[in-house]
C-alpha cells in the first residue's frame, strides 16, 4: 500500500505504475480528498488556537460582562470545531 504522502507527491508515478498493472484506482479523488482533509485540519488548528486564547483572556478578565462574552465566543468556537471536525477525532 502507498502513502498518501507518497501519492501526493509522485501523482504521475502512481498513475504509470497502475497503467503498466493494468489496474485501475480513483486517484484524483484520493488527491482531493486529501487535499480537503488538509485544509480542515489546517481550520481546525486555527479555531483550537483561537479558542485557546480565548480562554487564557477568560481567566485574566475581571469585567464580568466581558468575561461572559467571553465564554459566549470560546463556546460559538467549540461549535464551529464539532461542526467541521469529524465525530471519531474529537
Amino acid at each position: 500500500m502507498l502513502s498518501l504522502q507518497f501519492i501526493r507527491e509522485h501523482p504521475d508515478v502512481v498513475r504509470e505504475a497502475l497503467e503498466r498493472r493494468g489496474q485501475e484506482a480513483p486517484l484524483d479523488e484520493i488527491l482531493a480528498l486529501d487535499a480537503r482533509r488538509r485544509e480542515l485540519l489546517v481550520q481546525i488548528e486555527a479555531l483550537r488556537a483561537d479558542r485557546n486564547r480565548l480562554s487564557k483572556a477568560i481567566g485574566t478578565t475581571r469585567d464580568a460582562s466581558e468575561r461572559q462574552a467571553l465564554v459566549a465566543q470560546t463556546r460559538a468556537l467549540s461549535a464551529q470545531i464539532d461542526a467541521v471536525q469529524p465525530a471519531g477525532r474529537r
